[in-house]
């Protein structure tokens, strides 16, 4: 009985560097820069924008532009994953598009769930 905790801790050493290597995995990526996005509504419907992003850690915040406008978006990024809202404000009040997607290299892909218009976008890092 006298190495059951010697087992019990060298057990859970063992389980904690995985939880330290899996958390380390979990880091967010650098979304920080300027990103070309194309996006295919199913409706049909096409639109090209850009988006200014700055990061802090998981918190992303920037402008988008598309057609002379701008629209702020905020956002976080969790690992390889992101999840960014638009808002868009009307004359009946805000108005949401949000983006789920994933990073991979130098592209971001993903869903945008928009009212009554949903569809796909890809966003490419623009040069710099």
């Amino acid at each position: 009985m006298r190495h059951v905790p010697l087992t019990l801790a060298a057990t859970l050493t063992v389980a904690l560097s995985y939880v330290c290597a899996a958390h380390g995995q979990t880091s967010a990526v650098r979304v920080a820069g300027t990103w070309n996005v194309h996006i295919e509504h199913y409706t049909g419907r096409i639109v090209d924008e850009q988006w200014v992003l700055r990061q802090d850690g998981s918190a992303v915040r920037g402008t988008v532009l598309v057609r002379d406008q701008k629209y702020p978006i905020e956002g976080t990024v969790e690992g390889d994953r992101i999840n960014f809202r638009v808002t868009v404000s009307t004359a009946d009040g805000a108005r949401y598009n949000v983006f789920l997607g994933s990073v991979k290299d130098q592209r971001i892909q993903g869903d945008i769930k928009k009212e009554n218009d949903d569809g796909r976008f890809t966003a490419v890092r623009a040069a710099e």
